[in-house]
């Protein structure tokens, strides 16, 4: 008996060890998958594979963006858009998270809010961005608005469904421990819909980006969206390749940093 003691010890830190190395590979691996499509790029367009007229080298792309950063279309041009992504978030975020727990909790607000949900969901969103124009005139409101009504719904179906496929184990629990229909909502429910909800918002803020870019195609004079439709017109590639890949960074960073909100508010996650 001793001796399969001193075994179990003895396997612990190797399986631990196992562990670390295949996390350390696995990290490898992720930064190593994008560098190589990138080398085999830059090979291809160098060896004359690739018409450089439709894909300029990953070199030349990243001229282009010095070249940005040093006259200032960069920072003309992201600034808008992620202000209008951020507020377009909030706007459509905070409604959401408010209204998705109340519905995935109460069989009544479920009842009156799921038939206009289900009605109003399939319409692309996209489709009604002439009807904000109409109300709010050309400007960033109307953006604003079209990206809020495009994540409200993803936030609060995740929320509403967190909440309501939430183990009954759990409230029963919690009822035979005394707690109040207020207590079950706030230290049950709530915490229990946590992870869903976070990857709602996550899913939503690379959708916010999406529908910036797609109005700021026809209904702004700013933006990246509006850089990468420019350099389609003026037939500039490698402009619009360099829009491409600042837009491709902003939705790789913003899913780092709510990954990484994800796992501080959600324990079991670590």
């Amino acid at each position: 008996m001793t001796a399969s003691i001193v075994a179990g010890l003895g396997a612990a830190p190797a399986r631990r060890s196992f562990l670390l190395g295949r996390e350390a590979r696995l990290r490898v691996l992720y930064v190593a998958s994008p560098l190589t499509v990138l080398a085999l790029w830059q090979l291809a367009s160098v060896a004359g594979y690739l018409d450089e007229r439709y894909f300029p080298a990953p070199t030349a792309i990243l001229a282009a963006l010095g070249e940005m950063t040093t006259d200032g279309t960069l920072a003309a041009n992201l600034g808008p858009t992620m202000s209008r992504v951020l507020i377009g978030l909030a706007l459509g975020v905070v409604p959401g998270v408010i209204l998705g727990p109340i519905v995935g909790y109460s069989a009544t607000a479920r009842a009156i809010v799921q038939p206009l949900v289900d009605l109003t969901f399939p319409i692309p969103k996209l489709a009604v961005f002439p009807l904000f124009l109409i109300i709010f005139g050309l400007g960033d409101t109307a953006i604003h608005a079209v990206i809020a009504v495009s994540i409200f719904y993803l936030v609060l179906i995740n929320c509403a469904d967190g909440v309501q496929n939430l183990s009954t184990t759990y409230r029963e629990v919690a009822e035979d421990s005394g707690a109040s229909r207020w207590m079950l909502l706030f230290n049950v429910a709530l915490p229990g819909a946590l992870p869903p909800t976070l990857s709602g918002i996550r899913l939503a803020a690379n959708i916010a980006l999406l529908v910036t870019v797609a109005t700021e195609f026809v209904g702004s004079s700013s933006g990246l969206g509006y850089l990468v439709w420019n350099s389609w017109q003026l037939f500039q590639v490698t402009t619009m390749y360099a829009g491409l890949v600042i837009l491709a960074v902003i939705g790789f960073v913003m899913s780092v940093i709510l990954r990484g909100i994800e796992r501080l508010l959600v324990p079991w996650n670590r």
